[in-house]
């Protein structure tokens, strides 16, 4: 597309186009009447109108063709020789500068300048960069940098970010890009700081590695976005303890933090981590009561506790030390229950590893990040609501030493689906309470999923940005869509990857936006598996300093020497050959194709 002072057309009047306050009708001038790109959903014009104090713009909606002939004429009329008189209107979205509503009367219309296209979709110059205006031909001449506005991402006009879009279309990568542009933000973070929760594969786990796929055309978005494409500098892994490795964590990242909980930790939030199908009214009685038996200082005490209880009772009733009574069939299936859990979630729970140290998530400009990829649901749903009663508290009662936290939940869906019974709904009455009062206290939510329609109402319906990548046709027709055109449900069925359409309160249309590949890696670094076996094979005590040496190696060594210490190593008994030369092999590719910045 291109950027001139010419006219390319004007707004028309016509039987069955009249304007109204808030669209008009527009035509191509006949040098521009087969320009396609020119009649996209997005493009913006600016109506002349005289008025240099109010300009006038218009925002393509849609394009329709129109002909004086209906169909049926059209195959019966004597005079179908003839060919029918056609015309291509487009229907714009009408924004004054002054905010004033009125009909647009006919008026030539030329293509909108950088400023122009910030005023019509009421992009605000300061905010949080996310990407770049753009088009499904292109990003246009005009550049013009899409910010959401401070306030209304992170409170407290409103608050929350909520990601949709089919598996493979950078719904993780943009959030990356948007946690990055918050914490280079000086005022932001001095006082934010960020916890994510990696739920599935490693897409989170290596925020502070380079990312070595980085394009030119990445490159150039980062420097119209005024960004570094650079990995996160303060980031700390957590993971828990593995279940049969001691003081070793369950994660793909050897140099995570490991942790543990007991009894005592997690007792208020151990209904989470029960089945619906085992979950009712009674057994939440009995757990009440237990956790509430001050003895109680573990699962094994817990599980003895109702072993006497069960021995103990008569015609079918149990009491506690308490007093309470219960049924002696709810009392064999809480012992059950806790004997499963303490089973099936070692590590977790009752390991030997230190339990998650809050106040290292709590730190100003950090991206925390909480590996439970390896979890069941039930053990993800109880490390979140977890983290979440503690760092909340710690917000609650001022005494957090940040001011606003961004949890960002990969997998949504499983912590606050719509339909949802007990206790998993307890989850989403967590999730829900966030959206609802999180922008006053500065809780902020990041959301990402595949089908947002599924998440509950109340979570969407205090969401104040979706970015929508690609979706298929049935998401689309979902009643949470019911205010995006039909035309741009189109668009975003048809966005490629690095796309997506941003759907924001302030903004007054949505705006296809392309942003670049995340700043850090999204996939294991080729030197992981050199590292890892390294430190697999070094003492715990000296394990840090090792690595740290090793990692010196890899980055500041020339190729050929590379090769030669690491050869070295393979003669020594220190890595197995095979390793070595795969990651040479691999090295030597991703060398060949690396950009270099300046």
């Amino acid at each position: 597309m291109r950027e001139d002072n010419m006219p390319v057309g004007k707004t028309i009047i016509a039987k069955g186009f009249e304007p109204d306050n808030f669209i008009c009708w527009a035509e191509l001038n006949d040098e521009n009447i087969m320009r396609l790109d020119l009649q996209e959903p997005g493009v913006v014009y600016e109506i002349l109108e005289g008025r240099e104090e109010d300009k006038c713009y218009g925002i393509v909606e849609k394009t329709i063709k129109t002909s004086d002939r209906d169909v049926i004429s059209e195959q019966l009329s004597i005079e179908s020789a003839k060919e029918p008189i056609t015309a291509s209107v487009m229907m714009l979205r009408v924004i004054r500068k002054s905010g004033v509503t009125a009909p647009v009367g006919r008026h030539p219309i030329k293509l909108a300048d950088a400023s122009g296209i910030q005023t019509a979709f009421n992009i605000k110059e300061d905010g949080i960069p996310v990407g770049v205006y753009t088009l499904l031909s292109g990003i246009p001449p005009q550049t013009c940098v899409v910010k959401l506005p401070f306030e209304y991402v992170l409170g407290p006009e409103a608050a929350h970010i909520n990601t949709g879009g089919q598996t493979g279309y950078a719904k993780t990568a943009w959030n990356l890009l948007c946690c990055r542009a918050i914490l280079s933000d000086k005022e932001l973070s001095k006082e934010t700081c960020i916890i994510a929760f990696n739920v599935k594969a490693d897409d989170l786990l290596w925020v502070d590695k380079e990312n070595t796929e980085l394009k030119s055309e990445d490159l150039e978005l980062y420097k119209l976005m005024k960004l570094e494409p650079k990995p996160f500098e303060d980031v700390k892994i957590f993971a828990p303890e593995h279940p049969v490795e001691i003081n070793e964590p369950n994660s793909l990242r050897f140099d995570a933090i490991a942790f543990s909980w007991r009894w005592n930790d997690i007792k208020d939030q151990l209904h989470f981590a029960i089945s619906p199908e085992d979950w009712d009214d009674k057994l939440e009685a009995l757990l009440t009561d237990l956790c509430s038996i001050e003895e109680i200082q573990s699962f094994d005490d817990a599980i003895l506790e109702l072993e006497y209880m069960i021995r103990e009772g008569e015609r079918g009733w149990v009491t506690s030390r308490t007093g309470a009574t219960h049924h002696s069939a709810t009392a064999l299936k809480a012992k059950r229950i806790l004997e499963g859990i303490r089973n099936r979630f070692r590590g977790l729970i009752e390991g030997k590893s230190e339990p998650l140290p809050i106040e290292d998530l709590l730190v100003k400009g950090r991206l925390s990040v909480i590996d439970v990829q390896r979890l069941s649901e039930p053990a993800q749903r109880l490390v979140f609501s977890k983290v979440h009663a503690d760092t909340i508290r710690k917000l609650e009662e001022g005494t957090a030493g940040v001011k606003k936290i961004v949890y960002l939940i990969d997998e949504l869906n499983k912590f606050a689906p719509k339909a949802a019974k007990p206790p998993i709904s307890g989850i989403r009455d967590i999730i829900d309470d966030i959206a609802a009062r999180g922008r006053s206290i500065g809780a902020i939510l990041m959301g990402i999923e595949q089908y947002p329609s599924q998440i509950s109402d109340t979570t969407t319906g205090n969401v104040s940005t979706f970015i929508l990548c690609r979706m298929k046709a049935p998401e689309l027709d979902a009643h949470l869509y019911r205010g995006i055109s039909n035309q741009v449900r189109q668009v975003i069925q048809r966005l490629p990857k690095g796309y997506a359409v941003i759907v924001h309160d302030t903004f007054t249309s949505p705006i296809i936006i392309r942003f670049p590949r995340p700043p850090c890696a999204q996939h294991r670094p080729i030197e992981y598996d050199l590292l890892s076996y390294i430190a697999s094979k070094t003492p715990r005590k000296n394990r840090a300093d090792v690595i740290k040496e090793f990692q010196k190696i890899l980055k500041e060594k020339p190729y050929e020497e590379l090769r030669e210490i690491l050869h070295k190593y393979i003669d020594q008994g220190l890595l197995p050959k095979d390793l070595v030369q795969a990651y040479l092999n691999e090295k030597a590719r991703a060398g060949s194709g690396h950009v270099k910045r300046s």
